[in-house]
């Protein structure tokens, strides 16, 4: 008899492979020295000092590996889809979240064809209509890829009702050749914001609610570096081994995302500092 968990790993695996389709067709994801390259992206990443060290690391990925029992706290979560998917690609996590004891729900935007202003717009009336109807409890946001952009925009502009934003290998640092925000990106923040300064990139700038940005050494199509945030008090790093494709049905991306949504606002701890001293 297949298991509630085993089924959703399978329904992942089925909606990934027309992506996985995709990237093999396009080249993207056709380097036979992933391995190598990997491992130096990891040395890489783990002596940056926004991150923590491979020990830290390594340790990390033993620990979340397995799944925690503890039973979440009822708090509102929204999972918002990367470029080109849904709320129906993102269900494997949005059914696990909702198991683990949250009421979680897609974004409810359709799909996600990029820097559309009506649907950063759909996804504040949604975070609105759900902290006035909910007695004012504050929403976590769970965003993959492009989708991270729009939880980080909308945390920055509504801090006073999100308590803690999780992306998965978003890309809020690219940059044109003049340094300043990519285009894409650029649109997503000018939705939610009118300040944008034209020197510098304020989506590289650190949220005022606990943050956390899951990157990859072997993403292959997001590169770590325009993923990683400036770790503080209320933001950090946490590194797996993943590709981009299958980093939203992965077990452990999951194990993480339930550990951090525990975290309080008021008492939020880092992994590192909870598991790397």
């Amino acid at each position: 008899m297949v298991d509630k968990k085993e089924k959703k790993s399978n329904k992942g695996r089925s909606l990934a492979v027309p992506f996985l389709a995709a990237i093999a067709l396009s080249g993207i994801g056709g380097n036979i020295y992933l391995n190598d390259r990997a491992d130096k992206e990891l040395i890489k990443i783990a002596a940056h000092e926004d991150t923590p060290d491979l020990e830290c690391i390594a340790d990390n990925l033993e620990l979340f590996k397995q799944e925690s029992q503890v039973i979440g706290d009822d708090h509102d979560v929204i999972i918002i889809p990367g470029f080109a998917t849904n709320d129906k690609y993102m269900s494997y996590l949005t059914d696990a979240i909702i198991d683990a004891g949250y009421k979680a729900s897609g974004w409810d935007a359709g799909f996600n064809t990029g820097d559309t202003e009506n649907k950063a717009k759909l996804l504040e009336a949604k975070i609105i209509d759900i902290y006035s109807n909910n007695g004012n409890k504050k929403i976590s946001l769970v965003g993959y890829s492009l989708g991270g952009i729009y939880a980080r925009e909308v945390a920055r502009k509504h801090q006073d009702k999100i308590r803690n934003v999780i992306t998965l290998s978003s890309p809020f640092g690219m940059e044109d050749q003049n340094g300043n925000p990519d285009h894409r990106v650029k649109r997503i923040y000018d939705s939610y914001n009118t300040n944008l300064n034209k020197v510098s990139n304020p989506l590289k700038e650190s949220l005022l609610t606990p943050s956390s940005a899951i990157i990859s050494n072997s993403d292959l199509i997001v590169n770590w570096k325009v993923a990683i945030q400036k770790s503080n008090d209320i933001s950090e790093n946490i590194v797996l081994d993943k590709g981009h494709i299958s980093l939203p049905f992965s077990e452990i991306t999951l194990n993480i995302i339930l550990e951090r949504l525990r975290q309080k606002s008021d008492n939020w701890q880092s992994i590192k500092s909870k598991n790397c001293i």
